[in-house]
């Protein structure tokens, strides 16, 4: 029988990743009594760290009125990569109880795609901006809404429809002026790569490497952002156990 060597609140300082590892060596009735004994965002956190086999043993396990309550912290693309590990019945019983809170308009869009596609990798959580917007106004939404995101490497520039018109990377946003527009200081989508919503995740991965970049638009057939792949979304499908 493990023993855990660290009481819970010394637990809760190790990263996510760490945790999950100790989760992954327990039997999946001590894995979910620990995941029970965590406050619900970091017991998400762990939750999206532990592997994609073992994640579903424990939804099962938790049962889903439980498993929704930690469910509802995870961000919105790793909660649906989860769903889509669960027979149809039980991923059925899970969105019919996440809270109201959590768009599930926007799971089920997603889900409607293939895992392999970007529009099945993508996160519909990012920073967006107008081109008439100040530098300032956009730290200020930044400042407010990190909390949201797992990680912040570009804001994307729409127009009122929602359209991509390019992206201004946070080197910029810390050296312009905060009277500056997002117009004046943003890359257009003419010098920015994008991937449709259908591309498979390989095509993905070489238009990532090839320009450096740790994140991407995705859009449909008429430039309307939809969602974002970051290089994690990618390392994760390719090397879902590690």
């Amino acid at each position: 029988r493990l023993q855990l060597s660290k009481g819970r609140e010394d637990l809760v300082r190790l990263h996510p990743a760490d945790i999950a590892n100790i989760v992954e060596k327990l039997n999946i009735k001590q894995g979910s009594s620990l995941l029970r004994s965590l406050d619900k965002s970091t017991a998400a956190k762990v939750m999206e760290e532990v592997s994609p086999r073992i994640q579903k043993m424990l939804i099962q396990h938790l049962g889903s009125e439980r498993a929704a309550v930690i469910l509802e912290k995870m961000s919105m693309d790793e909660l649906v990569d989860l769903i889509q590990l669960l027979p149809s019945r039980e991923s059925q019983e899970i969105i019919e109880k996440l809270p109201a809170q959590k768009d599930i308009g926007k799971v089920k869009k997603i889900l409607a795609y293939h895992e392999n596609e970007a529009g099945g990798l993508m996160a519909t959580e990012f920073i967006s901006a107008q081109p008439h917007t100040t530098v300032s106004e956009v730290v200020e939404k930044i400042k407010r809404d990190s909390h949201q995101h797992r990680s912040i490497h570009f804001v994307y520039v729409v127009d009122e429809k929602k359209h991509y018109l390019g992206v201004a990377s946070l080197r910029r946003l810390i050296i312009a002026e905060p009277g500056q527009t997002i117009k004046s200081i943003m890359k257009r989508s003419k010098r920015t790569p994008v991937v449709n919503v259908e591309q498979k995740v390989m095509e993905i991965a070489a238009i990532m490497t090839k320009y450096n970049l740790l994140s991407i638009a995705v859009v449909d057939n008429n430039r309307k952002l939809l969602g974002v792949v970051t290089v994690d979304d990618i390392m994760r499908h390719l090397m879902p156990n590690a």
